[in-house]
């Protein structure tokens, strides 16, 4: 199993997906996503330019809060779907399986 691991996809990232996937993809999609990468995201540049003024002065307007909501909710989710997605596909690299959903173990608990 060493030798097909690489730069990109390092055996301890493989370890590390192992435990990260058997908690299911919908949790990583919240969890990860929406609020680690979603909320992160909506804190530094919408209330950012609020509070701040940096990188420009933004007006928090309800408009301007719903938008900038809707918008890191969406992005947190595509960013984990894109995330999970590109992770299976290294992960079943190196388990030795196509990638196929048919073949794939269960892991939307």
């Amino acid at each position: 199993m060493t030798d097909r691991f690489n730069w990109t996809w390092t055996e301890k990232q493989h370890k590390r997906w192992a435990a990260i996937r058997a908690k299911g993809r919908w949790q990583f999609i919240v969890y990860r996503g929406i609020i680690g990468w979603g909320c992160t995201m909506f804190l530094v540049l919408s209330v950012g330019p609020v509070v701040f003024g940096f990188p420009h002065r933004a007006v928090g307007t309800p408009f301007y809060w719903a938008w900038n909501a809707a918008l890191w909710l969406v992005a947190g989710i595509v960013w984990a779907v894109a995330t999970w997605a590109w992770s299976e596909k290294y992960y079943a690299r190196v388990e030795g399986w196509s990638g196929d959903v048919d073949q794939r173990p269960s892991n939307d608990s």
